[in-house]
């Protein structure tokens, strides 16, 4: 017996769902003829019959079994949607995936991820013997944490178990080689955009060239974000990876290729996206091609936030301006952008 059950009912081709709450049966058309979305939406109701009850959400159903992930998954998903406004376009959706694919499949309720569940689980589901790596298992470790503290606040679960993440060093060892393209390789890249007719992006790539913002960030820039007064880029809490407000300059390249936008696409809200959700990856490898540059370790989006931060450390000896422009949160990380070469120690020993 589940917290809510889902049946058919002659001449209705969509799921119902039943369940009782505060002495209250509730029984209605969840308007879903997909059981996976049927269950969401029912999830949806139980939890919000709970809300407007004022009733505590029960730990186990009549019988003592406990809640199934498949209810708290969906509640949780359900919730997740209601707040879509306040987190960057697909985070719900990676929230979904992790959940379908590699939660729900492997555990039936939630006091069964313990920390030593998911030590196991982390190793099992990594390549070769699974199909993930390192990186997305830490992704994956991430989800599970935000779940299970959802779970906790509900009262489903005591205490959240200590669900950690693969240790830098095996991530690392993982990820593929990874380059910055030299300042001749990004103009010819640019011109290459111009000579092929790729306009937008060629707009979308000065942008990241000469901000270091992620794709995510220029995809969801909107007007009320720019500073044009003061010159400043300012992401809300609510869009930025760190979760705090970010100030990043607004070059004079970055706000002419803006401005072209704009003039493009005529009158835009203050909360409407400039550029909105884009792909570049066909424009990026034909310009490529054409600007005759090596594409080995080159990315169609990642590579030009690395161009700049890369280009940015080869004018300053500064971690600390380094750290600023690619706004990290450790000098580590912004210590990989700082190569040893030739020219950099030429510099140095030319001022003794």
């Amino acid at each position: 017996m589940a917290s809510f059950a889902l049946y058919r009912r002659t001449g209705s081709p969509f799921w119902w769902f039943r369940f009782t709450v505060g002495g209250q049966r509730y029984r209605e058309s969840t308007g879903e003829r997909d059981r996976a979305e049927a269950e969401k939406a029912a999830a949806s109701a139980f939890l919000n019959a709970h809300r407007r009850k004022g009733v505590p959400l029960p730990r186990s159903d009549a019988t003592g079994r406990q809640l199934d992930l498949i209810d708290l998954s969906g509640m949780f998903l359900a919730e997740l949607e209601e707040r879509a406004d306040e987190h960057a376009s697909g985070y719900a959706a990676r929230f979904e995936t992790d959940l379908n694919n590699y939660i729900l499949p492997r555990w039936q309720c939630a006091e069964e991820i313990t920390r030593a569940a998911w030590e196991t689980a982390m190793h099992e589901l990594h390549k070769p013997a699974g199909d993930l790596s390192w990186r997305s298992i830490q992704h994956l470790a991430n989800t599970m944490r935000h779940f299970l503290r959802y779970c906790r606040d509900l009262g489903v679960i005591e205490d959240v178990p200590e669900t950690r993440s693969p240790k830098g060093k095996l991530i690392e060892k993982e990820q593929a080689f990874r380059r910055a393209m030299t300042e001749e390789e990004r103009d010819s890249f640019l011109a290459a955009l111009i000579k092929l007719g790729y306009v937008r992006p060629h707009r979308i790539y000065v942008v990241m060239f000469w901000s270091a913002l992620r794709r995510g960030e220029v995809g969801a820039m909107k007007l009320r974000w720019i500073d044009w007064k003061n010159e400043f880029i300012r992401i809300p809490a609510t869009d930025s990876k760190s979760g705090a407000v970010e100030e990043i300059d607004l070059h004079p390249k970055v706000a002419a290729a803006l401005k072209e936008e704009l003039a493009e696409r005529g009158s835009l809200k203050q909360d409407e996206p400039i550029f909105g959700t884009f792909d570049c990856k066909k424009a990026f490898r034909k310009a490529i091609t054409e600007a005759k540059v090596d594409p080995y370790g080159l990315t169609a989006h990642h590579s030009a936030r690395h161009t700049c931060a890369t280009l940015a450390a080869e004018s300053t000896n500064d971690v600390m301006t380094i750290q600023a422009v690619g706004r990290w949160k450790s000098l580590q990380m912004a210590q990989r952008y700082t190569h040893p070469d030739g020219k950099r120690s030429r510099a140095a020993l030319r001022r003794i």
